[in-house]
């Protein structure tokens, strides 16, 4: 009976330990997320007033209003901005309307000395918001307001829903919000002393963001197989202590594997050729991901790609792809302008205008144009918030990128997608490109297909083409992008680059002429 209890006492110490590794992971996961969130969110709109005064919009003119509205529409969480008073009195906001607002405690300077961070109150409003300050030199402030969520944007996971909190407050204590709603957050403080918990401070402005949960959001996920462990342990006590050593071995979770591949390095690109059907062309590629293991073994996106997307690490996967893309093909498609790469998006990616930035701070400095950029929207998953897609998908092709509706016409937005988001390609999707010449086409959907895109001035590319007779009926209705086993799988980067070398000749440039030309000259002996 005393050995039944050595396994006992182990396996409780152990399921212990593992609560606390993941618990204590979980709200350092949640805390990093939304401390970036919050810092990208405050730097928009720092950036934001320091345009304001570059511009001179220090007054309440009609032309520094003017400047004011247009200029806030390009930031997503930058909900009003004002003109104060030296004493903190408001002048006007950007419609010109006076008023006035209540500060919580003394605002706390930023690093750089010249924002100031508060909390504030509109007068007749009941809602509480940060408020950034800038000195102007002409004594008077430039501020802008942000709403709670802009601090603390909820990315509370689903088990966390109804126990865990993260709270985001100035320097000082000041509560600036709350995640989940403020009202249901502080319904279940305080936990015990046994809850999780963890303070990230910003590095760059006045605030910190703390998030706490109980100890029973990862126990009771462990409780029923530690009563199962317990009644094992009474009658095979011998065997567990054969299988201790098992049992206590730390195993890595899933998730923090992918976390570790990111940092590593492991997400690699693979390049699905797109070709010209009519003149057999190479148009550019698709980047599909895929998931190189130490050991060499190639996984396909199906094995990983959801559990990045529920737990929030296709973002910085997606930005690690492509600086990927950026190492290989920025000097082949330097000279290449014809060629497209297709990078594909996720629902998160339309939350904010996170992307836009990582595409300006990833391809900008790079050699390739943005209008060599295609980033694909797949109709399968439904956006969250159509009109925060929109201003992204805007943003996106403001910059001169295309947009394009991936797998058309087999999810929720059909059509209501390509009215309101303003796509510049349609793909369609290969289960219809497979039916065609079988008895089970239907050619009224790809016809209908290429007519809506002929009629909205759309490019189509057709997915999964894998027989001749496809291409055949392809041409016959005027499509001429393509992609598919008959051309060409998914290849690494080596093959594909030496499929551009071979089938993508190299512009040159009228600058990359005159250059050749002068350096041929110098060359030249002079005459004897």
């Amino acid at each position: 009976m005393f050995l039944s209890l050595i396994p006992l006492w182990a396996v409780h110490q152990g399921l212990i330990s593992n609560a606390k590794n993941q618990g204590e992971n979980l709200v350092s996961s949640i805390a990093k997320t939304m401390i970036q969130r919050a810092d990208d969110n405050v730097s928009g709109a720092v950036s934001l007033m320091n345009d304001f005064a570059l511009l001179g919009i220090a007054s309440c003119r009609p032309q520094d209003l003017a400047h004011m509205r247009r200029m806030i529409a390009d930031q997503f969480w930058v909900r009003d901005v004002a003109i104060l008073n030296a004493d903190g009195s408001m002048l006007c906001n950007l419609f010109g309307d006076a008023g006035s607002f209540q500060q919580s405690g003394n605002g706390i300077a930023a690093r750089d000395g010249n924002v100031v961070m508060e909390l504030a109150q509109k007068s007749g409003s009941r809602e509480q918001k940060t408020m950034l300050t800038w000195s102007l030199a002409s004594g008077n402030l430039l501020a802008a307001f942000l709403p709670g969520e802009a601090m603390a944007y909820d990315v509370i996971p689903k088990r966390m829903r109804d126990k865990g909190v993260a709270i985001v407050s100035l320097a000082d204590g000041t509560l600036l919000n709350m995640a989940p709603r403020q009202e249901h957050a502080q319904a279940i403080l305080p936990f015990d002393e046994r809850s999780f918990s963890v303070t990230i401070h910003s590095e760059a402005f006045p605030y910190k963001v703390s998030v706490l949960a109980p100890f029973e959001v990862v126990w009771n996920d462990l409780e029923s197989l530690y009563n199962k462990m317990i009644i094992g342990a009474i009658f095979l006590g011998v065997l567990f202590l054969g299988l201790l050593g098992y049992i206590m071995k730390p195993k890595r979770g899933r998730t923090n594997e992918i976390e570790e591949g990111i940092e590593n390095g492991e997400f690699i690109p693979f390049y699905q050729p797109t070709f010209d059907v009519r003149t057999g062309e190479l148009r550019g590629c698709e980047v599909l991901i895929r998931w190189r293991k130490p050991n060499g073994q190639i996984l396909p996106p199906g094995t990983f790609i959801g559990l990045a997307e529920a737990t929030g690490l296709a973002i910085p996967m997606t930005q690690a792809l492509m600086v990927k893309v950026v190492d290989e093909m920025e000097d082949l498609h330097e000279q290449r302008p014809q060629l497209k790469i297709g990078i594909n998006l996720f629902d998160d990616h339309f939350e904010n205008l996170d992307i836009v930035e990582d595409i300006k701070h990833i391809f900008g400095p790079s050699k390739i144009s943005y209008k060599q950029l295609m980033f694909e929207v797949t109709e399968r998953q439904p956006l969250n918030d159509i009109e925060r897609a929109k201003v992204v998908i805007r943003n996106m092709r403001g910059l001169g990128c295309q947009v394009a509706l991936d797998d058309a016409g087999t999810g929720h937005g059909g059509l209501a997608y390509l009215q309101q988001l303003g796509f510049d390609v349609i793909k369609i999707d290969k289960l219809f490109i497979d039916a065609i010449g079988t008895d089970s086409f239907s050619a009224p959907i790809v016809d209908s297909l290429i007519s809506l895109a002929e009629g909205l001035d759309m490019d189509i590319v057709a997915e999964g083409v894998e027989e001749p007779r496809q291409v055949e009926y392809l041409r016959e209705k005027g499509v001429r992008l393509a992609q598919g086993y008959l051309f060409a799988k998914p290849l690494p980067y080596d093959k594909y680059k030496r499929l551009i070398e071979k089938m993508s000749p190299v512009i040159q440039r009228p600058e990359d002429r005159r250059r050749a030309g002068i350096r041929s000259q110098l060359r030249t002996p002079l005459p004897a």
